[in-house]
């Protein structure tokens, strides 16, 4: 089983934004049965989460106490569904061509634990609803992939028409082959293009 696609959330310790946005997307998604997780990441990671932003989180019913920051790595970034940085410069980190969301307006943890929680939550379900409308997309163009295979090339069609093939060959060589051919009700529906496998030609 493939893992889900992932966001990666990068701030400058590791330890307020993006720890923040990680959380409440895990939360959020699982609200709303969608497959995709968050990882935080630091580009100077701090040992502990400020307890001014673990406090906050418990309040809200999110307990991070437990968490420990560290570098992105490579390989998450190339991967990841999306890249959310608050500030931070990734180039070092990340591969040349990976397209960087910047959210660096989001206020400072340390000027306020509720608004930085609620600008970075807005941007959060944001960016679900993105996610979200893309898998619907996603939905629906194999919908319309599979029904376009299904109206061009009906299930048994062929091989109902491969059978009635057989039945005109195995009655060629008589002497009143044309006219069973042509008296043949099989054939005569299979001429007419509505041959189904609901419907196979006697005899088969």
């Amino acid at each position: 089983m493939s893992s889900p696609p992932t966001v990666v959330f990068v701030c400058l310790h590791g330890t307020a934004k993006s720890v923040i946005a990680a959380a409440y997307l895990n939360r959020l998604s699982a609200e709303r049965g969608l497959n995709i997780r968050a990882i935080a990441a630091g580009i100077e990671p701090e040992p502990e989460v400020p307890s001014h932003v673990t406090e906050g989180l418990l309040r809200d019913g999110l307990d991070v106490r437990h968490y420990r920051a560290r570098n992105p790595m490579p390989e998450e970034l190339a991967t990841a569904w999306r890249v959310v940085s608050f500030g931070c410069d990734l180039s070092h980190a990340a591969p040349s061509r990976l397209a960087v969301v910047r959210w660096d307006d989001v206020p400072l943890v340390s000027d306020g634990f509720p608004p930085a929680r609620d600008a970075i939550v807005r941007r959060v379900r944001q960016l679900l609803d993105v996610f979200e409308s893309k898998q619907v997309e996603t939905h629906r163009r194999g919908d319309v992939q599979r029904q376009g295979r299904e109206k061009n090339c009906p299930s048994g069609r062929l091989i109902w028409s491969w059978h009635a093939h057989k039945i005109t060959r195995s009655r060629v060589g008589s002497g009143s082959a044309r006219n069973a051919r042509d008296a043949s009700p099989e054939l005569r529906v299979r001429r007419s293009g509505v041959l189904r496998r609901d419907n196979p030609p006697s005899g088969i």
